[in-house]
């Protein structure tokens, strides 16, 4: 059967490794064994796997235990449900209750039909006189609805990053330029008698991880500064002089999953790249 290219494209973007990329691949061509009236129930079984390892990837059981909104909701213990997989692959600790409605109902929508869709494909792993040899109209549809439940789920763990991004924009500036302002860095220090930073630029900043405990945010940007040669009683007898000039700088920070907003920088994960000064 045709499949959408695009599709496929998009989902293997998501996989993590060789393995699941062939495991994708292989469940995928299981369909175009049309003389084979189980290729609908070997495709079933093999992309439930397949989803089976993604979750276990990107969610393995002690760090979903170690959640802040984790609870057993299972008869085994310590038991990690589907749901919950989902939720750490999506968006890690964070509670869903710090995403905005329209996320908050997208996440239980797709999550929903996600947990619907695996118990359809395990439905198809038991051979039944009615899912036995699937007719191609319904293996068409069967596939599509499939492949997209599967696109809207990974897509969600981006839009949940970008939602976080948006959110702790204002207080991840405040922080940088906080540390700038009060912290003494060798690679501005060393350029001048007097070295002040006057601002910095936020060109650029990734949501890098998000796991159980910490947000993980990477940046880059411009530092500003004024750099001045001799004394203030130097200057004003014409013997010191000032100039500006500007740094690349890039950063690494976190903020606990449980509040965002309280974003931790230490001066040390601040790099101020001094190299074009030698020039």
């Amino acid at each position: 059967m045709l499949i959408d290219a695009a599709k496929v494209d998009m989902i293997n973007g998501f996989l993590p490794t060789m393995f699941h990329k062939e495991l994708f691949a292989a469940a995928l061509h299981n369909l175009d064994d049309k003389a084979n009236p189980l290729r609908f129930n070997n495709f079933a079984y093999s992309l439930r796997e397949l989803l089976r390892h993604i979750f276990g990837h990107y969610a393995p059981d002690d760090n979903i235990l170690n959640c802040s909104w984790y609870k057993n909701e299972t008869d085994k213990e310590n038991g990690v449900t589907r749901k919950q997989r989902m939720m750490y692959m999506i968006h890690g600790g964070i509670l869903s209750d710090f995403f905005s409605e329209g996320m908050q109902e997208d996440l239980k929508d797709k999550m929903g039909a996600m947990v619907k869709a695996i118990d359809k494909l395990s439905k198809y792993t038991h051979i039944e006189p009615k899912t036995f040899n699937s007719q191609e109209g319904d293996v068409s549809v069967m596939v599509t609805e499939t492949l997209d439940i599967v696109i809207d789920v990974l897509q969600l763990t981006d839009e949940c990053r970008s939602e976080v991004r948006e959110s702790v924009h204002g207080e991840l500036y405040k922080c940088v330029d906080d540390v700038l302002s009060v912290n003494v860095f060798d690679a501005l220090d060393d350029k001048s008698t007097h070295t002040s930073v006057d601002g910095y630029d936020l060109e650029y900043f990734t949501i890098t991880d998000i796991d159980e405990a910490f947000i993980t945010i990477q940046g880059e940007g411009t530092v500003y500064c004024t750099l001045q040669y001799g004394s203030g009683s130097d200057l004003r007898n014409d013997m010191g002089a000032v100039m500006e000039h500007s740094f690349p700088m890039t950063f690494e920070c976190k903020s606990p999953t449980v509040k965002p907003y309280e974003i931790e920088l230490h001066p040390t994960n601040i790099d101020i790249d001094d190299s074009g000064w030698y020039e």
